[in-house]
């Protein structure tokens, strides 16, 4: 594993952990009990800001945190978390790696189980609307037709 990443503007950045970085992210990253791995794990995975927050600390970036973020996106939002994956198997005392693998291999799981039941229940949901409505836009209700998504 690699604890490194490379943002848009073309910038790498290393991800390191130490016992001064991780009170830091305890205090400011608003997570949870940082000692229950997966349940932190699920949390960086779940929650774009909040795995922006902890990579930030980790980084120890000598740039603006805006200026940093405008060289974040979805790609290197997750290279950055496989980075951060890195440096807390780097960080973590032998005794514990295979835990700590564990549990993340665990929430890597099923935040994938998620991601596809969600998936799911989008496209049954736009089969049912598309059969409700006819595949005209003009049937369907104002409401339906003038929506937008969600981030676009």
């Amino acid at each position: 594993m690699n604890n490194t990443f490379t943002d848009t503007q073309g910038r790498t950045w290393t991800v390191e952990l130490d016992f001064s970085k991780l009170r830091k992210i305890k205090k400011h990253a608003d997570l949870g009990n940082i000692e229950q791995i997966g349940r932190t794990w699920a949390e960086i995975l779940s929650d774009d800001q909040k795995a922006l927050d902890v990579i930030w600390l980790a980084i120890g970036a000598d740039i603006a945190e805006d200026e940093w973020l405008a060289g974040m996106n979805g790609d290197t939002l997750e290279a950055a978390r496989d980075a951060l994956l890195a440096a807390l198997m780097d960080f973590t005392p032998p005794s514990k790696q295979d835990m700590v693998k564990a549990a993340a291999a665990k929430v890597h799981q099923k935040y994938r189980e998620a991601i596809q039941e969600a998936t799911r229940l989008i496209e049954t949901l736009t089969s049912e609307t598309v059969e409700a409505f006819g595949t005209s836009p003009s049937n369907a209700p104002a409401s339906l037709a003038t929506s937008t998504i969600v981030g676009r």
